[in-house]
């Protein structure tokens, strides 16, 4: 192997590592803003039921 070729295996082996770094980093962000509570305004809005929209007053006043 000459200098080259091992400059760019490391290179690629330390591109990956970000990589790696990084996707842990967005699942561990994507697991805090799930486990957040909701704002203040979204958790006083009374539940919106499924189904017919003739079920739930909040989904024929909006």
């Amino acid at each position: 192997m000459n200098h080259s070729s091992r400059f760019l295996l490391r290179l690629r082996r330390r591109a990956l590592q970000c990589y790696d770094l990084l996707l842990y980093v967005m699942l561990l962000a994507l697991a805090i803003a799930a486990a957040m509570p909701a704002s203040s305004g979204e958790a006083q809005d009374d539940a919106v039921h499924c189904g017919k929209n003739q079920s739930s007053t909040v989904v024929i006043t909006k």
